[in-house]
């Protein structure tokens, strides 16, 4: 984890695990980082491809929670769906 992410600078944290990632791009650690600091950091459509490339992917527990509460929380502070 990064000094930026403790302080809740998601994205600056983001930046560098976009780094890391780009060193290392089958580290599904890394990419699971980089997806959660870029939905904490409210960059959903940033996200999403990321999020495309771990699926289907085997990655620990840790990450795989930590994803799915990242996600939890942004759908918790969506506006609720209109329906007509």
């Amino acid at each position: 984890m990064f000094l930026a992410e403790q302080r809740g600078r998601f994205a600056e944290a983001a930046d560098h695990y976009e780094q890391v990632a780009e060193r290392f791009p089958d580290s599904t650690l890394a990419l699971g980082q980089l997806a959660i600091t870029r939905l904490r950091a409210g960059q959903v459509t940033e996200a999403v491809p990321i999020l495309d490339r771990l699926e289907g992917h085997k990655t620990s527990s840790e990450v795989a929670t930590e994803v799915n509460q990242a996600i939890q929380t942004l759908k918790s502070k969506r506006p609720p769906k209109i329906n007509e």
